[in-house]
């Protein structure tokens, strides 16, 4: 068995203890751990496979396009590296964008420390991808840990999410989440650790337009996001706001 076709396997759930321990004695990966990386493209899906898996530059690097049009990476990561997973994700997007001129985005699953958890990682990153797409955010890389927390809530009773989004939503917030402009320029502004000359610089905005509407948003919600208490309220009633009104 090839190591692209054990990692098929491993992917879809059929990696038995055995079929595991055949492939360490003959790899012997013990040195390495791992992590998945999940890449969307509309085009070129098996050249950026090709691409992906020789980035790394350890000739062990596993990448399989699939059905759906994904690419499926599986990076082996020397265990003292230094570069996290999420950075080598972003790393290797705008590697593609430069090569093959074609726009992707990456879910990026954890780091774990054997071949048997591979799965894990897989399901993780397609996790996060699901979750962006929900929330519809514009990042070209998501780590699981940024959705940890609405993955916590979506398990809650939908009657429980909507008291809690009643309890902290004041004001016209409706108004607010139901305007994409205004989401996206605050989902920005929080990206740019609430920073107003950073927010604007990467929006090509005016500073005056941004503070303009940071104020349309504390008019209409109570909160000024400038503050991060605010700004970590508003974040939660983002997570909520799609949950409750899916």
């Amino acid at each position: 068995m090839t190591r692209s076709q054990f990692f098929q396997k491993i992917l879809q759930g059929e990696g038995t203890p055995s079929l595991i321990y055949q492939y360490e004695r003959k790899y012997a990966p013990s040195t390495w751990a791992f992590f998945v990386v999940v890449i969307e493209t509309e085009k070129l899906a098996e050249e950026v496979a090709t691409l992906s898996a020789e980035y790394g530059e350890n000739g062990l690097d596993v990448a399989l396009p699939t059905e759906d049009g994904r690419v499926v990476l599986v990076r082996f990561s020397d265990k003292k590296e230094e570069v996290s997973a999420q950075k080598y994700a972003e790393f290797l997007a705008q590697f593609i964008k430069e090569e093959l001129g074609v726009d992707v985005r990456c879910g990026v699953g954890p780091v774990v420390q054997s071949v048997g958890e591979v799965l894990l990682s897989y399901q993780q990153a397609l996790s996060a991808l699901h979750y962006s797409a929900t929330l519809k955010d514009k990042e070209t890389v998501c780590s699981y840990k940024d959705y940890v927390l609405i993955k916590m809530m979506e398990e809650l009773p939908e009657g429980r999410l909507q008291s809690y989004f009643s309890l902290l939503a004041l004001g016209s917030v409706k108004e607010i989440f139901d305007d994409e402009e205004m989401v996206e320029t605050a989902k920005e502004f929080l990206r740019n650790n609430l920073n107003v000359s950073e927010a604007a610089r990467s929006m090509y905005l005016h500073r005056n337009t941004l503070t303009y509407r940071l104020d349309k948003i504390e008019r209409a919600t109570g909160l000024n996001i400038r503050i991060f208490s605010h700004a970590a309220t508003f974040h939660l009633l983002s997570l909520l706001y799609p949950l409750i009104n899916d």
